[in-house]
């Protein structure tokens, strides 16, 4: 008889022991499952959450290069870096701070708190290089009156005077309409003490003010957020970039420019300083904004990208939004890991000792099966062959059991966290990263609630982890049935006869 009909027969005739021992390589292994599929549900949610993304880059040098001396972000390799094939589209912006005493923010917390402490107002300038300016094409705003940018006005006219988008809240709260101008100033201050105050805008401590005025062309709107949405962090954001003026980069290089001018031509704050070192000490910065053609390109395009960037800049995407749930999952993927070995060491233990114990009921059987001359070998292929069969059936059943199991247990660990530190993360929205330098220019982050997060749990499992499942619960279960195996065939077989 060979040894596939003698495993067989031998499984068929001891069906209960059978039983147990397939009961408890399902249980065990749908714990290893288990698991195994969180690095699958970890990695296929990343996936989903981030074709949710907008494939939209930008480049931030670090936070802490607040000093003279670091590298500046040049126009070229900007150019170089949109050349890459990934790139579907880009733009740069240009951006700088200016104040008015006469216009207000629509943003009525900050307004208050320029009032409060006798502060000018301070507004946000945002410069273009195209009449469709990323944002505008993009959806981030919407032009509800009057036009864009037209190619002439994008090009400095040597005058002081400029054209700008402004928002239809911002032109309300001001009394603005198309046609109409206003002027917007930055100074050049004596410095008083470490930080800016009321006191640094008095006349005697005033050395320069650099004016631009501004003809407004069109009003825009952001996109109202959705109900579900309503949060108040939410609500500032979108306040903050209703206080956003869109105006030509040159007109914001040119308040750079006679800003560092003033500053050179007084020694002002840099007595230590050539002029040279003064002007490269106060550029207006370069934001580079990349669209890409497909958001799983994105790791690929970073890989490719990064070597061109000056040292000590990064590129900043909008996936701040899920660094939540991908923080919970690290916590699980933790957990997962620790249960996996757990589950592996259990395995061998456990089968290694149902094995043990089926297999001192079968002294007589392999005693008989060595006396007519079968080899060890053989005896040891059937062993291990019916435990082979028992245990497919069993990690087969386990593979979906485990899976579904899994799945529910980390969705519902995943909904409780978010939503439990939903308070608190939105009043660390600010201050923990999540405010980047597009949020800045006007791009902000999509803020979705922990339900939509969840949507795109995915539990599939893809081939790797299923041979990965396959391999690591086999190899665990034949080998704690090899061990006993080869024990009980060492015996001698008159003494096994002989009882």
């Amino acid at each position: 008889m060979c040894l596939s009909e003698r495993a067989k027969i031998s499984i068929t005739r001891r069906i209960v022991k059978s039983i147990i021992l397939l009961t408890a390589i399902f249980i065990l292994a749908s714990t290893i499952i288990g698991a195994v599929s969180v690095e699958s549900i970890f990695r296929n949610t990343d996936v989903n959450l981030r074709r949710k993304m907008r494939p939209v880059l930008s480049i931030n040098r670090e936070s802490h290069l607040v000093f003279m001396g670091y590298p500046i972000m040049t126009l070229n390799v900007v150019r170089e870096i949109a050349s890459l094939s990934y790139v579907a589209e880009y733009d740069y912006t240009l951006y700088y701070p200016v104040f008015s005493f006469s216009l207000h923010q629509h943003n009525h917390a900050a307004r208050g708190q320029a009032l409060q402490f006798g502060m000018p107002t301070m507004f946000l300038i945002l410069g273009s290089s195209r009449p469709n300016f990323f944002q505008l094409v993009n959806g981030d705003i919407e032009l509800v009156e009057g036009r864009t940018f037209e190619e002439y006005e994008l090009v400095s006219s040597g005058e002081n005077r400029s054209v700008a988008i402004i928002s239809e809240a911002f032109a309300e709260e001001n009394g603005l309409r198309v046609g109409d101008t206003f002027d917007l100033y930055q100074h050049v201050f004596r410095k008083v003490g470490d930080f800016v105050t009321p006191e640094s805008f008095l006349e005697e401590n005033v050395y320069d003010r650099i004016t631009l005025e501004l003809t407004v062309i069109g009003l825009y709107d952001v996109p109202i957020v959705e109900e579900r949405h309503e949060e108040a962090y939410l609500r500032t954001d979108r306040d903050s970039l209703l206080d956003n003026i869109f105006v030509p980069n040159w007109a914001v290089e040119d308040i750079g420019i006679r800003i560092s001018e003033s500053h050179v031509s007084r020694q002002i704050n840099v007595e230590n300083l050539s002029s040279d070192e003064v002007i490269e000490h106060f550029p207006v910065s370069i934001t580079p904004i990349f669209m890409l053609d497909d958001p799983a390109s994105m790791e690929n395009f970073r890989e490719i990208a990064l070597p061109m960037l000056p040292e000590h800049y990064d590129f900043v995407d909008l996936s701040s939004t899920f660094d939540e749930i991908e923080s919970s999952m690290e916590n699980l993927l933790y957990v997962a890991d620790f249960i996996l070995f757990a589950s592996i060491g259990a395995t061998t233990l456990t089968i290694g000792l149902i094995v043990t114990l089926f297999l001192r009921d079968r002294r007589e059987e392999i005693g008989i099966y060595l006396t007519l001359g079968a080899s060890k070998m053989n005896i040891i292929g059937q062993i291990l062959l019916e435990v082979l069969v028992i245990a497919l059936v069993g990690i087969t059943l386990a593979v979906f059991a485990g899976n579904f199991i899994s799945g529910v247990m980390t969705q519902n660990i995943l909904r409780n966290e978010m939503v439990a530190n939903q308070e608190q993360r939105e009043n660390e929205w600010i201050f923990e990263g999540g405010y980047t330098i597009l949020d800045r220019v006007g791009i902000p982050s999509p803020r979705l609630t922990p339900d939509e997060m969840i949507d795109a749990f995915d539990v599939s499992l893809d081939t790797e982890a299923i041979a990965l499942f396959y391999g690591i619960g086999l190899s665990a279960i034949m080998l704690s049935a090899l061990i006993p195996t080869i024990f009980i065939v060492r015996l001698n077989p008159k003494k096994v006869l002989l009882g």
